[in-house]
């Protein structure tokens, strides 16, 4: 984003972001609110969303802070670079598991 020079492409490329954070976000919540016991449910996507609001202003002072510092499309370098090493250490930390269903498919038990 800090490479365009007409508001054009910023809207173009803006909309094309939306394509993939719109069904992350329902991903998430909708893993969330499966995988929550009905009694916790509620706390849970509280966390969740005071966590991303305050993420958010936090983030958005930083961004104020340093790209007055570095400038605009160094702000933008470096959390592009943020991002980037969230999803790797989310990788590292969570590696992909086999579900349930996929792990039973092969045993079929014998009728009892």
């Amino acid at each position: 984003m800090g490479q365009v020079s007409a508001v054009w492409q910023l809207m173009i490329l803006l909309f094309l972001v939306g394509w993939f954070v719109t069904p992350f976000q329902a991903a998430i919540v909708t893993i969330l609110q499966t995988r929550s016991a009905d009694a916790t449910r509620g706390r849970v996507m509280s966390v969740l969303n005071a966590s991303m609001s305050g993420t958010s202003v936090v983030s958005m002072a930083a961004a104020g802070l340093l790209a007055d510092r570095v400038g605009v499309q160094s702000a933008f370098l470096a959390g592009s670079v943020v991002c980037l090493a969230a999803g790797l250490l989310g990788l590292v930390l969570y590696p992909r598991r086999p579900s349930a269903a996929a792990t039973h498919a092969g045993t079929a038990e014998a009728p009892s």
